[in-house]
């Protein structure tokens, strides 16, 4: 997780969160402000992923640091890139084993 400096209003923990494709910006805002009246909690975890979590200066470069690929910015990719990646997202989520992977990729690349 990243927070992110474009469009935050205080330390882009929020923008981070939305970046990361956990809700909106807005959403978070609100409820670590509404949670702030009630309780001194969600202040105190705000500030704490605040300083846990390495800024990054835009939406898509936390995006893209955090793992989370649209189906958009992959189609946008040259063909073997873009087969590539959805290999490699494949192999992430468990829908192909490391073994299938390898022999997929070697396939891809005209290894074989």
């Amino acid at each position: 997780m990243y927070r992110v400096k474009e469009g935050s209003q205080l330390a882009g923990v929020c923008s981070g969160l939305e970046a990361a494709g956990k809700g909106s910006a807005a959403g978070w805002r609100l409820l670590f402000l509404v949670g702030g009246f009630f309780t001194f909690f969600p202040i105190v975890i705000y500030f704490a992923l605040a300083l846990a979590w390495p800024m990054a200066k835009t939406k898509e470069m936390a995006a893209g640091k955090a793992g989370v690929n649209s189906v958009n910015q992959i189609s946008e990719l040259p063909g073997l890139e873009a087969n590539l990646m959805k290999l490699v997202e494949m192999k992430e989520k468990g829908l192909i084993s490391e073994v299938e992977y390898a022999k997929m990729r070697k396939k891809e690349l005209g290894i074989d």
